[in-house]
């Protein structure tokens, strides 16, 4: 059973498999801020939350599938967007959650072959944090750096002025323009 060390990996796993779900079902361009978001163009269309306990790891996801996203935005601070906006019309939220199960199957039978960096580099595939002038809010502390990596376990590596630094959770912030992914100050 997978345990606490573990949790980062499948975060990245099941944010990449939703990316998946999103690019290949719906042609939507996704991307991901880790450590458990999902962007497109810079507008928040889902999160990631997962909770380890007793040998067990629980996988929480919020999707934006359907409503306007106009509607929503006063109730969040952050620009977000959904599903139907991005496709123009209501979508089948029967069709996405299987899409979304069948894929995270699959992460996670990957996981449990020991297929970590297959699942690390589909997540790469789609970042947009990598590369990228960041603060990162850990705690009460808030770390400026260059994002130069993800970990073979999740974390993000940045560059600070004092040397590098292997961040395992945190809010990231990002400062600097992100060019055609479209996540300028996410």
């Amino acid at each position: 059973a997978p345990g606490s060390k573990s949790v980062p990996v499948l975060s990245l796993g099941t944010a990449a498999a939703a990316a998946q779900v999103l690019s290949e079902a719906y042609h939507l361009p996704p991307a991901t801020k880790w450590p458990n978001d999902l962007l497109i163009d810079g507008r928040k269309i889902g999160g990631i939350l997962l909770e380890a306990a007793d040998g067990f790891v629980v996988i929480g996801m919020g999707l934006n599938v359907n409503g306007k996203a106009a509607g929503l935005q006063k109730k969040v601070p952050q620009r977000i967007t959904t599903m139907e906006d991005e496709c123009g019309h209501p979508v089948q939220r029967e069709e996405v959650l299987a899409a979304l199960l069948e894929k995270i199957e699959t992460m996670y039978g990957q996981f449990q072959g020991g297929e970590v960096d297959a699942i690390i580099a589909a997540y790469k595939q789609r970042d947009c944090v990598v590369g990228r002038d960041v603060a990162v809010e850990v705690g009460g502390e808030k770390i400026n750096g260059w994002a130069i990596d993800i970990s073979p376990t999740g974390s993000l590596i940045i560059q600070t002025n004092s040397g590098r630094r292997e961040i395992t959770a945190g809010d990231v912030y990002l400062l600097s323009n992100c060019g055609e992914d479209g996540c300028v100050n996410s």
